[in-house]
């Protein structure tokens, strides 16, 4: 295995979940070698495990964040109450396979500068999570009601052809400026995963292990009209 761990302890000691979190690393890390196959190379990543109280996802007591190409850190806290249902559930390995599809990423495309790009990186990493661990995606991937799904889809073909947009709203939620309808938290991973998914639909032959390198202009010249039909009965182009 060419990843390593480096566990960040100054805030707290994570010597009860130390032998875990290394074993779940190395099952991932062999789970994602057998799913990328032979012909796509591992690349060596730095991995910060640090442990912090607070900036985590509350439902989980674990947050992923991607540095750069070739580190990525994840976050815990042993003192939220969902922290250790959490881990029982394997968000520990399904978090290190979401950051690590971005790394891919990085390598190639990049994340991407806008909201379309952004929307088709997230949907993609957590595509792959599915791909590798199975399951029916994260809670921020069915974030949307059939109410709201139509009035979120019009606010993003808005945004389709923009370079400027506020991630922080799109992904995390909040009021935005002026009279506009509230963007609900989450939005953003939701329609991108759905947007990958009918994507995947299109394109049979398509895997997200095989997508880092997908520019998101691919996805959304395939998915987008599906998606919007698909959700709000919207033949929107």
């Amino acid at each position: 295995m060419n990843w390593t761990l480096h566990f960040f302890e100054a805030e707290g000691s994570l010597a009860a979940w130390r032998d875990r979190l290394i074993d779940e690393a190395h099952e991932t890390f062999w789970r994602i070698e057998r799913c990328l196959g032979h012909d796509i190379e591992m690349p060596p990543v730095d991995i910060v495990v640090q442990r912090m109280h607070g900036p985590v996802i509350p439902e989980l007591g674990i947050v992923g964040m991607t540095l750069r190409r070739r580190c990525l850190a994840i976050t815990l806290d042993p003192n939220n109450p969902n922290f250790e249902a959490s881990m029982n559930a394997d968000a520990f390995s399904r978090t290190l396979t979401h950051e690590f599809h971005h790394c891919l990423r990085h390598h190639g495309v990049g994340y991407g500068m806008t909201l379309p790009e952004a929307m088709v990186s997230e949907g993609l990493a957590d595509q792959f999570d599915r791909e590798v661990n199975g399951g029916n995606g994260q809670i921020w991937n069915h974030a949307l009601s059939s109410e709201q799904w139509p009035s979120m889809l019009r606010r993003a073909q808005d945004a389709l052809q923009t370079k400027h947009y506020d991630h922080r709203l799109w992904f995390f939620g909040g009021q935005g400026f002026g009279n506009a309808e509230p963007i609900p938290r989450w939005t953003g991973y939701t329609i991108g995963y759905h947007m990958v998914a009918a994507y995947l639909e299109a394109v049979p032959e398509a895997k997200p292990s095989r997508m880092a390198d997908t520019p998101a202009d691919e996805v959304i010249s395939k998915a987008w009209r599906l998606l919007c039909e698909k959700m709000s009965g919207s033949r929107t182009s």
